[in-house]
């Protein structure tokens, strides 16, 4: 009975070790694209973090936040936001999650309270987040000649401009208000830089997405976006609030960073 009894403490010890997360797990697991699908927050607490509505986690410990790093620089009444990117850097322990904000050149650390194949849980302070990985493929849409970009005014600074891009890498931007450029400006990206903003799009099923997205609530951004093929126009797609969906938004929110940077 004794000799039994100490082969089960065994197991159970030996259980206890092989289950426990660790870095290397964590790492394998963590890799590839996330989507939020509940937010919790504890109203006695403060998380002075960025929302994060999804990610991508690569294995070179890089990260893609989806929608976006900004510094907000105030100049005038109400200053200019600049577009830093999606991309920063993070790392892994035994039980944390560090990530990096550019914004403010800080790493901010959380809990990971669940991490497997396709559930990611993690928190700080009272406040979690859970996502689940979500498994995309490129379709068969169709190259396109140019991608058009035009942002509307809201009730506060949010950006206004036009902006055609090229399949040959040229771009023309006009800045209306709240932009970092204002007027017209030409200038070029590199090829692959189109492919890549391009390629973005070949996870959404273009056949479903609607023209237009809307709701009844007031003062908020449009977003369209215009597809562009043989001279005429194979979609266009007018987002306000950002209710399209999560695929297409990500897809739109990196041709910032490009246009600013080859203007």
């Amino acid at each position: 009975m004794n000799r039994l009894f100490a082969l089960l403490l065994f197991y159970l010890f030996f259980s206890s070790c092989t289950n426990k997360p660790n870095k290397q797990t964590n790492e394998k697991y963590i890799t590839g694209d996330w989507v939020l699908v509940e937010h919790k927050d504890d109203a006695r607490s403060a998380v002075p973090d960025f929302y994060m509505p999804g990610f991508s986690f690569y294995t070179n410990h890089t990260f893609d936040n989806k929608t976006g790093f900004f510094k907000y620089v105030k100049d005038s009444l109400w200053g200019k936001q600049y577009y830093l990117g999606s991309i920063s850097k993070f790392r892994l322990t035994n039980d944390s999650l560090f990530l990096f904000r550019p914004d403010d050149s800080k790493w901010y650390s959380y809990k990971i309270l669940e991490l497997s194949s396709d559930f990611l849980k993690f928190g700080k302070n009272g406040v979690t987040k859970s996502y689940k990985r979500i498994n995309t493929s490129k379709n068969e849409t169709p190259s396109f000649d140019q991608i058009i970009l035009s942002t509307s005014d809201c009730f506060g600074p949010c950006p206004v401009s036009n902006t055609i891009i090229n399949a040959n890498g040229t771009v023309v931007f006009e800045g209306e208000m709240f932009t970092i450029h204002t007027g017209l400006f030409t200038g070029n990206i590199p090829k692959e830089k189109y492919d890549q903003l391009q390629g973005n799009f070949r996870k959404i099923d273009f056949d479903d997405l609607k023209n237009e997205y809307s709701s009844g609530i007031t003062d908020m951004q449009t977003i369209c976006t215009t597809f562009v093929r043989d001279g005429k126009i194979y979609k266009s797609v007018s987002d306000y609030a950002g209710l399209a969906p999560y695929l297409f938004r990500w897809g739109y929110v990196p041709l910032e960073i490009y246009i600013s940077k080859y203007l």
